[in-house]
């Protein structure tokens, strides 16, 4: 389901199952990426950025839409909701 509560398209389902995300998770695949690399090796914005080719900005604004998402308070509680649902397992 998207954001704003609208069903996914088929198209769009196949998408995410493709780039790796799980089904149920509201997290793009972009975002699933930078919320695993912080939380699976642990690493700051800034090393996300340089990881992934962008911005600290760039990797901050990644966070803030992902605890907006999750409906978490911080990064912490992001990393607890995403593991807890079990969106934060290795890529395969």
């Amino acid at each position: 389901m998207l954001p704003e509560g609208r069903p996914l398209t088929p198209l769009q389902l196949r998408y995410l199952r493709l780039a790796g995300v799980p089904e149920g998770c509201p997290l793009t695949p972009r975002q699933l990426q930078v919320l695993r690399l912080a939380a699976i090796r642990g690493l700051t914005h800034k090393e996300v950025g340089k990881e992934l080719g962008m911005t600290e900005h760039t990797i901050k604004n990644h966070f803030m839409d992902i605890l907006d998402r999750l409906g978490a308070r911080n990064r912490v509680q992001a990393v607890f909701i995403a593991t807890h649902q079990g969106w934060l397992e290795e890529e395969k």
